[in-house]
C-alpha cells in the first residue's frame, strides 16, 4: 500500500499527483530483428524482465536474461502453498490511471485486482479498545502537523526521527504517533524513520487513482513479461569485464559475451560487492551507492479456519509500545474467501524479525490479535513470511531516500557506463522509487538507450 499521495494532499504541503514523463507514451518500436547485437540482462525482476520484454518487442534475436534464482520476478513473488495465491513481495498496483503503463500490462497478464480502501480501517489500543473515528481524525491531523513540520525543516543529514526529536521530543513516546510513523511513513518508503531522509524521503511521484491490490497473484506479471525470452535460472553473476571490445559476463557455470548488458539486480546486491567490475565503477556511481541504502519491510501471513475480525473492515491497526511490530492487518476476507490476515513488520524491527523463529514471529503476532479479540480465537491453519533484509538476492524490500543523500543518487544510479553496461531497477528511478511501475519504466528507459546503440 502507498500512502504517498494520501499524506501530500492531507497535508497540502507537498506537490500532488504529478504526470507521468514522456516516457509513458510508448517506447520505440524500431525494428532490430536484422541486428546481430548481443544484449544480456541481468536479473529477471521486473525492471529485468521490461527491459527484455521491449528489447524483444522490437524484434532482437540475440537476448538473454541471468537470474540468479530458481524463478523469475524477483521481489515479485506469489507463493501457492496454502492453497491460494499470497504475494509476499509486491502486492498493490499504485495510481492505476490510464498513464500507469503497468494498467494495460496487468491486464494482458491476467491480473485481477481490487481497490482498496485506506479509510476502511478501524483501530484498538494494547487493551483492545477501538477507537472511535473523531479519535482516530484527531490523532491523524496531529501526526500529519508534525511531518509537515518535519518536511519544512528538514535537511540533508537529519532523519526523520531526528527532527522530530528536535520538534516534539515526547513524540515518540506516543503510541499514535508510532502507529501512524510505521504503519503510513516506514510501509510506504521501506525503512526506519532512523533512517529516512527528512530531506528528500517524500521527493517522488504519483499516479493518479486509487490503490489496487493484485488478487490472483502478482507473479502472473513476469511471467507474462518473460514469454518467449531465453531466461536462464540459477546463474549468479560474479563479474562483468567490459575492458574490451566484447563485455565478459562470468557466472558460478558459464561465461557470456555481449555486445551491451543491462544490470538489473537490486541495490543491496550491487552494494555488497557480490559482482566484480573490471574495469571498476567510476567512483560517482559507487559514491551514490554508499550513500544510498535498501530499507526493510516484511509480511506475515497467518490463514485461519474460520474469521474473528470484522470482516468488513479492510484494515485493522494497533496501537502497540514497539514501532514497526505488527501493528497493521490487512484483512483478505475484503478481497476474497480466505480466512487470512496479513501484518507488516518496519524499519528495525523488520531486521529484528529475520533473526527469529517462524514460530517465534506467530507467537508475536497471534499475542497482538489476543489483545484485540481475546486469548480464546483460533491458531492458525498456515503461517508464511517474507525475509527480504537476509535474502541475498535482494538484501532488503526497497530504495528509500536515506539521510545523508544528496537528492540525484537515483539519478546518477541511472546512468550508462562507457555506453555499454546499462543500470534498470526501482533503485535507478528518482520519481517511482519503490514500485513496481518504478522497476518496469527503468527496464523500458534502458532498452531504448540500448536501442539507440543498436
Amino acid at each position: 500500500m502507498k500512502r504517498r499521495t494520501f499524506i501530500r494532499n492531507t497535508a497540502a504541503f507537498l506537490p500532488g499527483i504529478f504526470l507521468a514523463p514522456s516516457l509513458l507514451s510508448g517506447c520505440k518500436r524500431e525494428d532490430l530483428s536484422e541486428s546481430t547485437k548481443t544484449v544480456v540482462i541481468i536479473g529477471a525482476g521486473v525492471a529485468g524482465l521490461g527491459a527484455a520484454y521491449t528489447l524483444k518487442q522490437a524484434g532482437l534475436q540475440n537476448l538473454i536474461v541471468l537470474e540468479a534464482r530458481d524463478r523469475i520476478g524477483g521481489r515479485v513473488w506469489t507463493d501457492q502453498s496454502l492453497g491460494f495465491p499470497v504475494d509476499l513481495g509486491a502486492s498493490w498496483i499504485h495510481g492505476p490511471s490510464r498513464r500507469n503503463p503497468l494498467v494495460d500490462l496487468a491486464s494482458s497478464a491476467g491480473l485481477e485486482s481490487s481497490v482498496t480502501d485506506d479509510d476502511s480501517q478501524v483501530v484498538y489500543n494494547a487493551n483492545g479498545d477501538a477507537f472511535t473515528d473523531d479519535e482516530f481524525d484527531t490523532a491523524e491531523a496531529e501526526y500529519l502537523q508534525l511531518l509537515k513540520d518535519v518536511i519544512n525543516s528538514g535537511s540533508k543529514d537529519a532523519s526523520v526521527r531526528d527532527r522530530i526529536e528536535a520538534l516534539q521530543p515526547d513524540a515518540l513516546n506516543d503510541a499514535w504517533m508510532l502507529y501512524f510513523l510505521s504503519s503510513y511513513d516506514e510501509f510506504d518508503y521501506g525503512a526506519d524513520i532512523d533512517q529516512l531522509s527528512s530531506q528528500y524521503y517524500q521527493e517522488d511521484r504519483a499516479f493518479a487513482g486509487k490503490d489496487e491490490i493484485v488478487k490472483n497473484g502478482y507473479g502472473k506479471l513476469p511471467e507474462y513479461l518473460a514469454t518467449g525470452i531465453d531466461v536462464r535460472l540459477s546463474e549468479v553473476v560474479s563479474a562483468i569485464d567490459y575492458s574490451s571490445a566484447s563485455i565478459r559476463v562470468t557466472t558460478g557455470t558459464s561465461t557470456y559475451d555481449a555486445d551491451h548488458v543491462i544490470i538489473a539486480v537490486p541495490l543491496g546486491v550491487l552494494k555488497s560487492n557480490g559482482i566484480t567490475f573490471t574495469p571498476a565503477l567510476p567512483a560517482e556511481k559507487t559514491g551514490a551507492m554508499g550513500r544510498m541504502s535498501m530499507g526493510a519491510m516484511n509480511k506475515v501471513v497467518l490463514s485461519f479456519p474460520s474469521a474473528f475480525w470484522d470482516i468488513d473492515s479492510q484494515y485493522i491497526g494497533y496501537t502497540g509500545p514497539t514501532k514497526g511490530k505488527y501493528n497493521y492487518f490487512l484483512n483478505f476476507r475484503k478481497f476474497g474467501s480466505e480466512n487470512v490476515l496479513m501484518t507488516f513488520a518496519y524499519g528495525d524491527f523488520a531486521e529484528q524479525m529475520e533473526a527469529q523463529t517462524d514460530q517465534q514471529v506467530q507467537d508475536d503476532v497471534m499475542a497482538h490479535l489476543q489483545a484485540i479479540y481475546g486469548t480464546g480465537i483460533p491458531l492458525p491453519s498456515g503461517f508464511l513470511r517474507s525475509n527480504w533484509k537476509s535474502d541475498p538476492f535482494t538484501q532488503g524490500s526497497y530504495c528509500p531516500a536515506v539521510k545523508g543523500m544528496n537528492g540525484d543518487e537515483f539519478e546518477v544510479l541511472s546512468g550508462t557506463v562507457d555506453d555499454r553496461i546499462y543500470f534498470a531497477g526501482e533503485h535507478t528511478s528518482q520519481d517511482y522509487r519503490g514500485t513496481v511501475h518504478g522497476a518496469y519504466l527503468s527496464g523500458v528507459r534502458e532498452a531504448e538507450r540500448v536501442m539507440q546503440e543498436l
